[in-house]
Formats: structure tokens, sequence, C-alpha cells
């Protein structure tokens, strides 16, 4: 486990070891924005210069996807319970909000798409069996 560091060679830390779980950290596509958290820890996102935005949750699951705007999605617990766990659902959020909003009931690993991801994906079904 090791701090969360910026820059090449590393020379910013943003976050301590224990605040950040390697899995859970993601760099939005321009590299502007850094997303983390760590189970008990807050979700948190640091956009330029600042200090890290941050907000607290009741349980976290999966990667987090941040875009260059600094807003996150998360697979986060709804609250409700599924099969002796608790349901998740696909969570967003951005510094501002005082909570993590769902935006679907049910959901695991959600990721932000650009434009021209998204066109090639909805053509994708034409061209299977060419």
């Amino acid at each position: 486990m090791s701090d969360l560091y910026e820059g090449l060679p590393p020379s910013r830390r943003i976050a301590a070891a224990e605040d950040v779980y390697v899995h859970y950290f993601n760099v939005s596509p321009d590299g502007s924005r850094i997303a983390w958290f760590n189970d008990g820890r807050p979700l948190c996102v640091l956009s330029g210069d600042g200090p890290a935005q941050c907000v607290d949750h009741s349980t976290l699951s999966d990667p987090v996807s941040v875009n260059n705007a600094g807003e996150v999605l998360i697979a986060a617990g709804t609250g409700q319970g599924c099969d002796n766990d608790e349901c998740l659902g696909i969570g967003y959020w951005k510094a501002g909000l005082p909570s993590i909003v769902f935006l679907e009931p049910i959901g695991r690993n959600p990721q932000w798409l650009s434009a021209g991801s998204a066109a090639l994906l909805e053509k994708w079904p034409g061209q299977r069996g060419r």
C-alpha cells in the first residue's frame, strides 16, 4: 500500500495510503481530474491545484469513473436489500452535491463514454457477422 501521488516524476502527494485502494481510483481521460476512495473513507475528486472535494457514502463498490468535468460514476449501496446483501445502484456525484445521486437502481462498474465511443457502440450491432 502506498500514498497516491501525481506528476512525472511523482511530486505532489494527493492522498494517504489508507484513503486510497489501488483498484478504486481513476484519472479522467485528459488527466485533469483524479477520483478515489477506500472502504469506509470518503469518495474524493481532485481538480487542479486546489484541495480535493469529497463526499461521504455508506457503501461503494467497484472502480470509480471520473470524466474531464470532474463528474463521477460509481456503484454505490442504495440502502435497499437484495438477496441478503445491499443493492448496488449507479450513483453520480460531482463537487458541490451534498450526496451521491442514484441514476439507476441496480448496476455495477459504470463508465463514462466519449461521444465517439458511444457512436461506435451504436453502430456495432449492425456490424456483427460481416
